[in-house]
């Protein structure tokens, strides 16, 4: 088992340490000991890690559309995981389990790029929650709306900056007919997170230097936990029917 450092999983890192950002969102959801885990678009498996480590008993599905599952599987091999965390193939839109069968979901850093969809939390997402289970998320997003983009941003490109708002995502979670919000916050480990990312020596880390760089002041690391509300399970179960 290989001991785990930043040192050791630096190689690993996607974007903003995904680690550090996995533990502190855990922070926020009460988990019982032996919850059942779905890491949703998990990328090489680090905020896997981060949930065996912070969940000691529980059972981690990684799940990604991109990453080898064997190569996951490699990697929690390494640190002595390879009981606790299964690695799969599998899309946000198309998951492949049974409904109610996770305690919690957690998604990091990438929620933004497929659920911004409306209704999509409602049709794709809710229905594998058990009653009161929990949805974690962490988005990148702006630290306020705007009409244009404030003027250090405008030199990149856009598909660079396709982010919500903080008032936008609450907007959009407001709307679900089974989840609630349960706490909403900006990460302090925002700049540790990315001063990480930064040190990697990823070539990707190289070219959003300037963006972390011009973006500070607009742009933050964004945290929501939901909840799935208890009186809904059946109503989503007799609409999954029809």
């Amino acid at each position: 088992m290989t001991e785990f450092s930043f040192e050791t999983y630096k190689d690993t890192l996607m974007g903003p340490d995904s680690y550090l950002l996995t533990m502190t969102l855990a922070d926020c959801v009460p988990l019982k000991e032996n919850a059942r885990i779905l890491d949703l678009a998990s990328g090489k498996g680090l905020s896997s890690i981060a949930l065996a480590h912070k969940y000691p008993k529980a059972q981690i599905f990684s799940v990604d559309p991109w990453i080898s599952p064997r190569r996951n599987d490699t990697r929690f091999r390494e640190h002595g995981l390879s009981n606790r965390i299964i690695p799969l193939w599998g899309r946000a839109e198309d998951l492949p389990f049974a409904y109610f069968y996770f305690d919690a979901i957690f998604c990091i850093d990438a929620f933004h790029i497929f659920g911004k969809k409306r209704n999509f939390l409602d049709d794709k997402i809710v229905h594998f929650l058990k009653k009161d289970g929990y949805l974690a998320l962490m988005m990148p997003g702006f630290t306020e709306e705007f009409i244009s983009l404030p003027e250090p941003l405008q030199p990149f490109p856009i598909q660079d900056l396709d982010f919500y708002a903080f008032q936008e995502w609450t907007q959009l979670f407001r709307e679900s007919k089974f989840m609630t919000i349960h706490k909403s916050f900006t990460f302090n480990c925002h700049e540790q997170a990315w001063t990480h990312w930064l040190e990697s020596g990823h070539p990707a880390a190289v070219k959003d230097r300037s963006l972390y760089e011009q973006g500070k002041k607009y742009i933050n690391s964004l945290g929501f936990v939901l909840q799935k509300e208890v009186h809904q399970e059946f109503q989503i179960l007799d609409g999954a029917r029809k």
